[in-house]
């Protein structure tokens, strides 16, 4: 039947799966979280008075590879790229989606990329940082978006 669904699928597109427990009431599993809508909404502090979020990426300071091992030592990062400028937020130790502060603040038109590989090593935006291969492409738009692809 056209336009039926799945047991067990949430009509939200994007919300994840409900799930049955074994005492019958209804949860809602979210996983994988929504981390760059997480991001925006937790920014909203440092924003201008009228300024458009149009990209945002996650990164870390130590290499994946490492960051797990060195976990004491890792800090994630956001990078928000605005219609006005682009932020390096820093969201602490544990968690991406949480902003606490900005780290650094660079002219819009700052070409960023090109990213390749699992982890790419950013130098641009002042501190080096590490953007996992999931936020390439919101690097790269970034990029484009500024007219610099």
């Amino acid at each position: 039947m056209l336009g039926a669904s799945a047991a067990g699928d949430n009509p939200q597109p994007g919300r994840g799966k409900i799930r049955q427990p074994a005492f019958g009431c209804t949860t809602l599993q979210r996983m994988p979280i929504m981390i760059r809508d997480k991001i925006i909404a937790n920014s909203s502090e440092f924003l201008r008075p009228g300024e458009q979020v149009q990209e945002v990426a996650g990164g870390q300071t130590l290499n994946g590879w490492l960051g797990g091992i060195f976990l004491f030592f890792n800090r994630f990062r956001a990078v928000m790229a605005t219609d006005q400028r682009i932020l390096v937020l820093d969201c602490g130790k544990m968690r991406m989606g949480d902003p606490k502060s900005v780290v650094a603040e660079f002219p819009r038109n700052t070409k960023i990329g090109p990213t390749k590989g699992l982890w790419w090593k950013c130098t641009t935006l002042g501190e080096k940082f590490y953007v996992h291969r999931r936020f390439h492409k919101d690097i790269d738009k970034m990029d484009q978006l500024a007219g610099l692809a």
